[in-house]
């Protein structure tokens, strides 16, 4: 690896590969070794460190996406549930206002009837006092 490197480099510019290598001071087995052993590293977090993580957050990406539904249902259903309340409500109060007018209907029946009949008897204690009235006279 080194000689091809070293190869490609001696072909386009001459020694200066040589010289700038001497300059750094870059050993190749240990620059090979290192690049090796980053790979190594960064495969092994990779699969063990970065997969789990993503995999836990893909899961709760799930998990917040599904309470929003679930929100947006319950925010449906409440809506739908006020809905039938005020529906209910509206209904109560007209059967109640038809109850109390029936009732008031009666009550009024009631009242004539008994306002007749008062009449009636007052007018039948009028006529028996005319006539113990004129009995007497006699």
């Amino acid at each position: 690896m080194e000689n091809l490197i070293l190869f490609a480099a001696d072909a386009g510019g001459g020694g200066r590969v040589d010289e700038i290598v001497k300059t750094f001071g870059v050993n190749w087995p240990l620059f090979i070794s290192q690049c090796i052993a980053f790979l190594i590293v960064a495969f092994a977090l990779k699969k063990f460190a970065y997969g789990p993580v993503l995999q836990v957050l893909e899961e709760r990406k799930q998990r917040i996406a599904e309470s929003m539904e679930n929100a947006e249902k319950i925010k449906t259903e409440l809506a739908e549930a006020q809905t039938k309340k005020d529906e209910i409500l509206s209904q109560a109060n007209d059967d109640a206002k038809q109850l109390i007018k029936e009732a008031r209907e009666a009550a009024s029946k009631v009242t004539e009837t008994e306002n007749q009949k008062a009449i009636k008897q007052a007018e039948e204690i009028i006529a028996k006092a005319r006539e113990a009235s004129e009995a007497d006279r006699d």
